[in-house]
């Protein structure tokens, strides 16, 4: 058994065949991970801006720059549910 292990190689080709009915299946999940892994470096980019908008003097300029973030969340957390 251990020199068949060895010495046979199961085709490529052979393997994507037996998957050809899981084909349409992959793009979505592909597409699915990218949105999944993107969330959290997208909310700390986020995060950083909120901090960014406490630093400003202007009370006007600060509440328009936190309400911006606030939409940018909720952006960020639809697509994460998505």
């Amino acid at each position: 058994v251990k020199d068949i292990n060895k010495n046979y190689k199961v085709p490529m080709g052979r393997l994507l065949r037996f998957n050809r009915p899981e084909w349409p299946f992959f793009v979505p999940a592909v597409l699915g991970a990218l949105v999944d892994g993107s969330v959290m470096p997208l909310c700390t980019i986020a995060l950083v801006g909120a901090m960014k908008g406490f630093y400003k003097v202007d009370k006007d300029e600060m509440r328009e720059d936190m309400e911006f973030m606030c939409i940018i969340f909720l952006v960020i957390g639809f697509s994460g549910l998505l």
